[in-house]
């Protein structure tokens, strides 16, 4: 939310730049916002451990190439 407000004691503008929100899940919306973390973490495990094999992989084959 951008935009101008007036200060009601001094009548200056004040641009405002953000707006906090406080969230207090109940029971249900928790359990799902801690599955949806616990899936999210396991794709990027996942998908980290490949790409650290491809890299090692890599770096392997390269070596093999300039020690020959």
């Amino acid at each position: 939310m951008t935009g101008y407000v007036y200060a009601p004691l001094c009548l200056k503008k004040l641009k405002v730049t953000h707006l906090q929100i406080l969230s207090v899940p109940n029971k249900k919306a928790k359990t799902i916002i801690v599955r949806s973390i616990g899936c999210n973490r396991f794709v990027y495990n996942y998908f980290l451990t490949k790409r650290k094999n491809l890299y090692a992989n890599h770096i392997a084959s390269t070596e093999l190439l300039f020690l020959a």
